[in-house]
């Protein structure tokens, strides 16, 4: 929340503007943590009461921005004098992305990096105005473990999950971060406040359980989304209004153990079957036409870079929309 007096604490400003701000432990961010969030707050009691009774004005969508890039993905990290051309061509549209970013203002920064974000994107990060909140979401610490947390900006909630952790075989681990999501969604359902979910790694690698995007609709969240860019149209064709893949949750919804996600328009009526494999739900309740719910799941696999700006009413917390806008 202050910047300046957190850039005491380093060396550099650098350093300070992208230090690993998320917290372990509480899995939250410094700064973007719902105690410090001013959304739905009593007003100050030293405040007037003639500000309350005259007309306010009409409040402007609240804005925030995703970068997308093949370089924070595991994929792409390639070597060769063909894969560090290819590299450099990329990092001087990560720099283009900065660029934006500086002069459209948006409210906060998602990075969801499935590795370490290397060091000439880290000194392009650090160019962020200082004004405008980074969240930078990557392996952690000196051993870079996967790592999940929670972030909140003007009533707004963002999750951030680890791709790794997601499908790998540490049941562990997995088991902390779906209990810790659990928790998270339950908040959500209960207040309907507009929730968005960030996976660092490729969501339609075919390895991404199903049920955890199950558990996600279930909680009302509003979009998952990946670092890759959506795919761009074909030449003529207009972007979709509201790009993504319309992922629904029924009630009491069982899917077969072990079951990814695999966005193509068949899966739909394989999953939906009954069976008494893996229940979406925790709990033994009984739910009713009233718990279901439809997401969207940014399945678009693209090498593209670009920006992701979600926009969100903040009176209306329903009322929201994404568009890509590709950068070259």
């Amino acid at each position: 929340r202050e910047p300046r007096l957190w850039s005491r604490f380093f060396q550099s400003a650098a350093e300070a503007r992208l230090a690993a701000k998320i917290r372990p432990a509480t899995r939250d961010v410094v700064g973007l943590t719902q105690m410090n969030d001013d959304q739905g707050k009593a007003p100050q009691a030293a405040v007037e009461q003639a500000q309350f009774e005259r007309e306010k004005p009409p409040m402007e969508m609240l804005e925030f921005v995703q970068i997308c890039s093949p370089l924070l993905l595991s994929e792409y990290q390639e070597e060769g004098e063909e894969a560090e051309a290819r590299r450099k061509e990329r990092v001087k549209l990560f720099r283009k992305c900065i660029a934006r970013i500086n002069k459209s203002r948006p409210k906060l920064v998602v990075v969801s990096s499935e590795v370490p974000v290397d060091d000439a994107c880290r000194k392009l990060l650090a160019r962020i105005n200082e004004s405008i909140p980074v969240v930078l979401h990557e392996p952690s610490g000196d051993d870079k473990k996967p790592i999940f947390c929670s972030f909140w900006f003007s009533g707004i909630q963002g999750i951030c999950l680890s791709y790794d952790l997601a499908v790998g075989n540490d049941e562990t681990k997995k088991t902390e971060q779906v209990e810790w999501l659990r928790e998270q969604l339950d908040l959500v359902r209960m207040s309907k406040h507009p929730c968005f979910c960030f996976v660092n790694g490729p969501v339609h690698s075919g390895r991404f359980p199903l049920v955890l995007l199950k558990k996600l609709a279930r909680g009302h969240t509003l979009e998952v989304f990946s670092p890759t860019a959506t795919a761009k149209p074909e030449e003529g064709k207009k972007p979709p209004k509201q790009p993504g893949i319309k992922l629904p949750y029924r009630a009491n919804e069982k899917l077969p153990k072990g079951a990814v996600w695999l966005p193509n328009d068949n899966q739909e009526d394989e999953t939906m079957a009954d069976c008494d494999d893996e229940s979406v739900k925790s709990t033994d309740s009984v739910e009713d036409a009233a718990d279901e719910f439809m997401t969207l799941v940014d399945s678009s696999p693209s090498t593209e870079t670009g920006l992701r700006w979600i926009r969100v009413d903040p009176v209306h917390a329903d009322e929201w929309s994404h568009d890509m806008e590709w950068v070259e």
